[in-house]
């Protein structure tokens, strides 16, 4: 189906069920409204760093709510989600980096010197924002 994305069936929903809890991670748990606006408000942020339909999003974070917020900003956009895996080296996420070309990378503070490191390799015009 041209122009379906996950982004538009999760706004529907949250539409429809917006009381209805979505997601639970341990002890936190978000309702679709929460959901909804959370990846909102990070969508507004990250368009405003320049991410826009076609760009690349890189996500290094661990499975956890913030993941599928941050994923669903990106289909919001119409950018492209890519994901890290929190457990690799700077080697390895400067790799993913320069391959996804990502714009921006959101990112645990776990991982975060390991990020920056892997971003400060790139050169100045390729480096992503990081979040």
């Amino acid at each position: 189906m041209p122009g379906w994305n996950f982004a538009a069936v999760w706004e529907q929903v949250a539409a429809e069920v917006p009381d209805r809890v979505a997601l639970v991670c341990g002890e936190t748990r978000r309702t679709w409204r929460e959901f909804e606006a959370r990846s909102a408000r990070l969508a507004s942020h990250l368009s405003g760093l320049g991410v826009s339909a076609g760009e690349s999003l890189a996500i290094d974070l661990t499975n956890r709510i913030e993941y599928l917020e941050a994923f669903f900003a990106a289909l919001r956009l119409g950018a492209r989600p890519a994901n890290v895996n929190y457990r690799y080296l700077a080697d390895e996420v400067h790799y993913v980096l320069a391959d996804a070309g990502a714009r921006v990378c959101v990112h645990g503070p776990a991982v975060g010197a390991v990020v920056a490191d892997a971003a400060a390799r790139l050169p100045a015009d390729a480096r992503p924002t990081l979040l």
